[in-house]
């Protein structure tokens, strides 16, 4: 899976408001800070943004995968964990 494919299924989950796919989308040290709520304020604000405004370039290294926005800010970091990709940062905050 690459970085877009990884943003799109979680963007995918966020609209579903399904907490347990967000959290496995996670580092461990995030996935207690996911919310119902946040996931809906969360939809709100991704309903305007595209996914290409969100994933514009990546730059990879062993093991991670950072995602850069179009407009060249950093969205998050993809680490592997346990074979998976994980986002090291609440993106959609």
């Amino acid at each position: 899976m690459n970085a877009k494919d990884f943003i799109a299924a979680q963007i995918a989950a966020i609209q579903r408001g399904d907490v347990a796919a967000i959290k496995a989308g996670l580092t461990e040290r995030h996935r207690e800070k996911v919310t119902p709520e946040l996931l809906a304020k969360a939809k709100q604000e991704l309903g305007s943004i595209t996914l290409d405004e969100l994933v514009g370039s990546t730059i990879e290294t062993a093991g991670s995968i950072k995602v850069m926005m179009k407009n060249e800010r950093t969205l998050t970091t993809l680490v592997q964990v346990d074979g998976t990709w994980a986002a090291d940062t609440i993106w959609f905050k």
